[in-house]
């Protein structure tokens, strides 16, 4: 995901404010590995470590929802053009 999506961020936001915009991600990308062991940690607390597929299955219908979601915000940007 870094590279793809820091590679599609002139494409899909402009050249003129990609340098913010790829700043941003790079702070979201490393809140994300700060915050997703701690995450886990809780629930494993809380349902034992027997929960960690469950844990990647969710993380993975997340990133694949967030995946569509721009693919349609893209599709529509590209029809109204």
């Amino acid at each position: 995901m870094l590279p793809n999506m820091t590679h599609l961020t002139p494409k899909l936001f402009g050249v003129r404010c990609s340098q913010s915009i790829i700043g941003m991600e790079m702070a979201f990308y490393y809140l994300s590995i700060l915050a997703t062991p701690v995450l886990f940690g809780v629930l494993a607390d809380l349902g034992g470590t027997g929960i960690f597929p469950l844990f990647l299955l969710g993380t993975y219908l997340l990133m694949t929802a967030f995946a569509i979601l721009l693919k349609v915000g893209d599709t529509r940007s590209r029809q109204n053009r």
